[in-house]
């Protein structure tokens, strides 16, 4: 996980990316405004570090995946008629 961690630092270009997109999305939930946005902003940078630790920290992967999961899925069930009038599950 270290080496993982390691290159990313090394690029500098995504981790500013990361953080751009982490601290826009904290200040837009936050404020409450436009916290669809904020939820689509932050699903990708879900999806990578649960799937990388799950892939490069077998030890401890379950317990940082559901750390940040359960919070997300909770962000999202919160927000779940919004996003499903969005997403045309709804009409």
């Amino acid at each position: 996980m270290g080496q993982f961690l390691k290159a990313l630092e090394e690029t500098n270009y995504l981790m500013t990316v990361v953080k751009i997109l982490e601290i826009t999305s904290g200040g837009l939930l936050l404020l409450n405004y436009l916290p669809l946005l904020a939820i689509y902003f932050l699903a990708p940078l879900i999806f990578v570090i649960v799937s990388s630790q799950l892939i490069l920290n077998r030890e401890k992967a379950l317990g940082i995946s559901l750390v940040t999961l359960i919070p997300y899925l909770i962000l999202v069930s919160t927000h779940y008629l919004d996003l499903s009038l969005i997403l045309g599950l709804r009409s």
